[in-house]
């Protein structure tokens, strides 16, 4: 299980037994989870068992706003999906009246101080549909790396095929994009 993370404004705690509802209220919003690839929660026992697997995996932190710990969103760390050892994918959600304040932009430079700090990751990975311009933004501003677009490699769970825009970066572009940027915000 991961350590919690505290940055300005935020939290990014581990999932608790407790967090079924508030996951919910989020998950549950048509924009929120398509623009992921998972369908909108339909219940609250779909949301349980998100729950229940974010706990067991223990690589999924509950984004909570620092001042009054309400639940704003989940950020995770997972192993990639390459062969290598040492690669980790970033992947991360938003309620949506949380959107447009830089929460995810700031949870995402705390989860890479400790993907190439505690974790000693080699490489962390992140994608986005080509339609998603939003999280696009979240991850040209913490500095990420642009591979490439994996054309059709992604069914989504309506059927729908989809590109998947990939980045990366290293622990030494970590570095460099930790000078670019107010240390506050790393």
């Amino acid at each position: 299980m991961y350590d919690a993370l505290t940055t300005a404004r935020l939290v990014l705690r581990p999932w608790q037994k407790g967090d079924a509802e508030a996951l919910y209220a989020y998950a549950s919003d048509p924009l929120v989870g398509p623009a992921a690839g998972w369908p909108p929660h339909e219940n609250l026992e779909t949301s349980r068992a998100v729950l229940e697997r974010f706990m067991q995996q223990g690589s999924d932190w509950a984004l909570t706003d620092r001042e009054t710990g309400r639940i704003l969103g989940s950020l995770g760390l997972s192993p990639d999906h390459r062969r290598a050892e040492g690669v980790l994918s970033l992947g991360y959600a938003l309620a949506r009246e949380s959107w447009g304040r830089g929460l995810a932009t700031e949870a995402a430079r705390a989860a890479l101080g400790y993907a190439f700090g505690p974790l000693h990751a080699r490489l962390v990975t992140v994608y986005h549909f080509p339609f998603n311009h939003v999280s696009r933004r979240v991850i040209e501003k913490c500095g990420f790396r642009l591979e490439g677009v994996f054309r059709q490699s992604f069914r989504r769970y309506d059927g729908l095929v989809l590109d998947e825009v990939t980045y990366s970066m290293t622990p030494e572009e970590y570095a460099g994009a930790k000078e670019a940027y107010p240390h506050d915000l790393f």
